[in-house]
């Protein structure tokens, strides 16, 4: 799928029972990601931090990270264009 020289998502379709925004019960058909090559949030938040595209702060006891949607993509996007994959590449 995609750009990636490995597959993302497992080969089968999940059923998960939801409900909707109106209440109502649904059935969604989904792939799961791939078990074999799992994503790797350190190096895409690493990448991110480094370009300055997280703001950081703190609630209490917790840390907070704060990006936008778009950040995030385009910043996966381009890890990808450049070879640096943020997944966990290892020989299934």
């Amino acid at each position: 799928m995609g750009d990636l020289p490995f597959p993302v998502y497992e080969d089968r379709v999940f059923e998960a029972p939801v409900i909707d925004a109106r209440g109502e019960r649904r059935t969604v058909r989904t792939y799961g990601y791939s078990r074999d090559y799992p994503r790797s949030a350190e190096k895409l938040e690493a990448e991110m931090l480094r370009q300055g595209k997280i703001r950081t702060g703190r609630v209490g006891n917790s840390r907070i990270l704060v990006a936008t949607a778009a950040d995030v993509v385009a910043c996966q996007t381009a890890m990808v264009k450049a070879g640096n994959y943020p997944y966990s590449l290892r020989t299934p």
